[in-house]
């Protein structure tokens, strides 16, 4: 992983993240066919009788977009918003 500078967020290894529903922003592993990307996920229940996994924010009611385990490399808390927004 890069070094950051102090002003730039830390990426943190996905075994770290928290998993209790909160959104996170998440590193998807670059593939043969897709380079790397960030996601913003949170840790749930998909239903079904399928384990809890990573969920990306994103899923809509026709599905939900569910990483497999291996597919999330790194993660970090998302910002807070600036003040008086």
């Amino acid at each position: 992983m890069k070094q950051t500078t102090g002003t730039e967020p830390a990426w943190r290894p996905i075994d770290t993240a928290p998993r209790d529903g909160q959104r996170i922003l998440a590193v998807v592993r670059a593939t043969e066919q897709w380079p790397a990307e960030v996601e913003l996920v949170r840790w749930g229940d998909p239903g079904h009788g399928a384990d809890k996994s990573w969920i990306a924010a994103d899923s809509g009611a026709r599905g939900l977009i569910v990483f497999a385990e291996g597919e999330l490399v790194s993660w970090m808390p998302l910002p807070h918003p600036p003040e008086g927004a």
